[in-house]
């Protein structure tokens, strides 16, 4: 549990409970995502669900690198090009760094 020094126990007790609230929906929506994404799969492809901290990034081409993944298919979130350049962007980072396919879904 977080513990939030310098403030009253009352706020400590509300900060730990709403970090473990985030944790579980956090954990729902990954699960949600994981579910609509396997019903999509088609028949054959091995798919695995993994929630790994970090730069989602770094982790990406980090967890493709270890498994031996021959493609990495990911989404895009839609943002202009420009904000794109300005910004980086996890998908722009994947596709400029991987050393395997990488296939953008918009």
């Amino acid at each position: 549990m977080m513990k939030v020094v310098g403030y009253p126990v009352t706020v400590q007790h509300d900060a730990g409970v709403q970090a473990a609230e985030y944790l579980a929906l956090r954990t729902q929506l990954a699960e949600h995502v994981f579910a609509q994404a396997l019903a999509r799969t088609p028949e054959g492809l091995s798919v695995r669900q993994m929630v790994v901290p970090g730069d989602p990034a770094q982790v990406i081409l980090e967890q493709a690198k270890k498994l031996g993944n021959a493609v990495i298919v990911m989404g895009s979130r839609g943002l202009s090009s420009w904000r794109e350049l300005m910004l980086g962007g996890v998908s722009n980072a994947v596709l400029h760094h991987a050393r395997c396919p990488v296939t953008i879904v918009h």
